[in-house]
């Protein structure tokens, strides 16, 4: 694996600070180890995951898995899952539209896909599939987040056959105690959260509620169009309430109970044009966008003078019961969920601030100002029995159902862009895994899922399935699949383990129901995985070191990927499903954690993602590259996946004055490659480091720190994806900004 990259220095020396910090550290520990008066003996943390639907250590969990604990996401002033992403090895997430659809990334392999639903990644909340976007989760009510990485079908089920996103809430407390945290930033930057918990007049019944407001007023003017009107600005209300019932010491039941409502302002989102190629390639001279591109502000112009409201209205509900039994060396699990979620994205589709004839409708350019609705309401079921000692046989037997039903449409604007259509789905699931450790420190695992999956794609106006293609047939299907892993690990000592696994993994397919797309772009097949893994995990010093190294190889069949389509005699591009060919990525996974003295700790992250196309043509890449060779994007990176991520975490923290005060400074540095915006690889995001710094001071239950989000002002886009030009018909592309610098305070009470 050979790097390239102009920032290779940059990485380079992050490697070199984490290598030297580790030496010093190892000198200090071997210097001070019979030092009685030593005070720099404190371990880290022993971090607890449920990755495996138990409580494991993360050390002895053999799968590659990052956490942050409720400490960490308050030390690092983590408040959405962009930020926890550049501190995750290759793991990327990117909000299509800004909070609309989320598309996260893992080990190469992406998820815009428009639909929150088929992602190759997904988020839980304490175990529960989360429909519709997680962008809007509030962080001040998470004692956990594990970022699972590589197929996790077996034990969480559909749409994780890249990894998964595990979101574990904080519990109601046995004494009252409460919370309030504020903050303010440039921007119109600003959060408050409140918290109380306590017993409700007995020992066996305790609550928990918790709210956030949040709001940014956006950095950005629509300047072509009206520059006094601002774009990107964000708000959110919420509101969760969690009740816990403990009728014996051998029950609990949990219920909980989420309600978010965002009014976000119309995104920041860039055109370039025609006005912009800079390169001509494919057969046809087709002209395009080529290389990296920058955010320009002055160029940003979209009309949305006929919409009410730009921008997105977005109402969550989302219900759990969990209920545990302690049956002696058995535990039984009960989980019911509801969610409900009710979106409405109001925006200019061609991001234009021309207003070009649509001859395809027959009516004026006004047209590309729409209103898209994005309705999601799902019921889920999980019934599981596990054994509850810590005897050398572990298994586990499970019960899975999901009711799923997906509205979505146009109100306004035209509606052969984006059809009416119902999808309703329920997926059915047994699991199993059985563990047995031999006692010469072997231990061998077998897990296996059999789920089916039942998709029908329904017309609103007539409550029955679509017929779709020439010859007909309806939008129905069935998709059964055995998902296999079987790991091996090996306790060298207690404080070294190796482990390898083989995985697979699936996405269930679906359907384009679009009538001007052809007949045989109407279905996109079950997509599959066959994945390889093997990593070691490792402490030291006095349990002052912690971390890991994997390997990876994933081959993906079927591959489904974002593509477009324009109909012959139309201007009017269709964007639909495909299946692309194959895919594979390998890579590398680096992760270490230093407690250097009672007062300096450090933490490193280092991906790297080899990331290729196989076999693989798209209508889109066909026509960015004015060719018809099946192999013209093989061996090219999938769109939005960068090869590198690397980050350095470091807390400094000592006592103050009388020992009652105590003073921190800490920050981070992020790095993340760049990333293509289609599969043929012409326009880049270019490469993104991103420093943050803190510093406080906390006595007792309160705190007071300023910060800094992004100190040197790094402005390289989130993301950039191909578009075609309604104005000109020519290739273009749009990008998201990331926001500039923000200087800041927080401050916090604990009661």
């Amino acid at each position: 694996m050979v790097m390239s990259r102009t920032d290779g220095l940059g990485i380079a020396g992050i490697v070199l600070m984490l290598a030297l910090g580790s030496n010093a550290g190892l000198a200090q520990a071997q210097g001070s180890g019979d030092d009685e008066g030593a005070s720099d003996n404190r371990g880290l943390e022993m971090i607890i995951v449920t990755a495996r639907k138990r409580e494991e250590l993360a050390i002895d969990v053999p799968l590659s898995v990052t956490s942050f604990g409720a400490e960490e996401i308050d030390n690092y002033n983590l408040n959405n899952i962009i930020e926890v992403s550049r501190l995750t090895p290759n793991f990327t997430y990117v909000d299509i539209a800004q909070r609309y659809i989320d598309a996260p990334i893992v080990r190469g392999i992406t998820s815009d896909l428009l639909d929150n639903t088929r992602q190759a990644a997904s988020f839980f909340v304490d175990g529960v599939y989360v429909t519709g976007s997680s962008a809007s989760i509030a962080f001040s009510d998470i004692e956990r987040i594990e970022v699972l990485r590589g197929p996790q079908s077996v034990l969480f089920g559909r749409a994780t056959f890249a990894g998964a996103v595990n979101y574990v809430t904080k519990a109601p407390s046995n004494e009252f105690s409460g919370s309030v945290n504020v903050s303010g930033a440039e921007d119109d930057d600003y959060e408050v959260i409140a918290s109380i918990s306590g017993p409700m007049g007995t020992d066996t019944v305790r609550y928990r509620l918790a709210g956030r407001y949040f709001s940014y007023g956006g950095e950005w003017q629509n300047t072509l169009v009206d520059s006094s009107q601002s774009l990107g600005g964000q708000e959110s209300r919420s509101i969760s309430g969690t009740l816990q019932f403990e009728p014996s010491d051998t029950v609990a039941v949990t219920a909980k109970a989420t309600y978010t409502e965002d009014d976000d302002e119309l995104g920041a989102t860039l055109l370039l044009g025609a006005d912009s190629h800079n390169c001509n390639v494919g057969l046809n001279d087709i002209g395009y966008v080529c290389g990296e591109v920058s955010f320009d502000q002055n160029l940003l112009g979209m009309n949305i003078d006929e919409l009410a409201t730009p921008g997105l209205l977005r109402d969550q509900l989302r219900t759990s019961v969990k209920l545990e039994w302690d049956i002696g060396a058995m535990l039984l699990t009960a989980i019911s969920a509801y969610n409900d979620e009710e979106t409405n994205r109001l925006y200019d589709i061609d991001f234009e601030a021309a207003q070009p004839f649509l001859n395809s409708f027959g009516i004026d350019g006004d047209a590309a100002q729409v209103d898209d609705f994005l309705d999601y309401q799902d019921f889920s079921q999980e019934l599981r029995l596990q054994s509850a000692d810590d005897s050398a046989l572990q298994w586990l037997v499970g019960l899975y159902y999901l009711d799923l039903e997906v509205n979505s449409g146009r109100l306004q604007g035209p509606a052969a862009f984006n059809p009416a259509e119902d999808r309703e789905e329920t997926n059915q699931a047994v699991f199993a895994s059985v563990e047995y450790a031999f006692g010469n420190g072997l231990t061998v695992t077998a897990e296996g899922r059999y789920q089916r999956a039942e998709i029908d794609i329904v017309d609103p106006a007539t409550g029955q399935p679509f017929v779709i293609g020439n010859p007909s047939r309806e939008a129905s299907e069935t998709f059964n699949s055995f998902l296999p892993r079987l790991t091996l690990s090996y306790d060298v000592d207690s404080s070294l383990t190796v482990y390898g696994y083989y995985a697979q993994g699936n996405r269930p397919g679906t359907f384009n129901i679009n009538p001007l797309l052809a007949a045989e772009l109407t279905v996109a097949d079950e997509e599959e995985i066959d994945s390889f893994e093997i990593g070691t995990k490792f402490e030291g010093w006095d349990g002052r070191l912690s971390g890991s190294v994997a390997l990876f190889y994933n081959d993906i069949g079927n591959l489904t990927t974002r593509s477009t389509f324009i109909p012959p005699g139309t201007t009017v591009p269709i964007s639909f499903l495909e299946d692309a060919g194959s895919q594979t990525t390998q890579g590398i996974e680096i992760s270490l954690n230093a407690q250097l003295s009672d007062a300096f700790r450090v933490t490193g992250m280092l991906g790297y993602t080899d990331s290729e196309l196989e076999e693989a043509v798209t209508i889109s890449s066909q026509r960015l590259l004015g060719t018809t060779e099946p192999g013209a994007v093989e061996g090219n990176r999938p769109a939005l996946v960068p090869d590198l991520t690397a980050a350095l975490t470091a807390r400094y923290e000592v006592p103050l004055g009388d020992g009652s005060y105590r003073g921190y400074l800490d920050g981070d540095v992020s790095f993340r490659g760049s990333s293509y915006g289609d599969d043929a690889n012409f326009a880049e995001t270019g490469d993104s480091t991103r420093v943050n710094v803190r510093a406080g001071l906390s006595k007792d239950d309160w705190r007071i720190e300023l910060f800094a989000r992004n100190l040197f002002d790094d402005d390289t886009p989130l993301r950039v994806s191909s578009l075609t030009q309604f104005s000109t018909f020519a290739q273009g592309v749009i990008m998201t900004p990331q926001r500039s610098r923000q200087l800041g305070v927080r401050a916090s009470l604990q009661f």
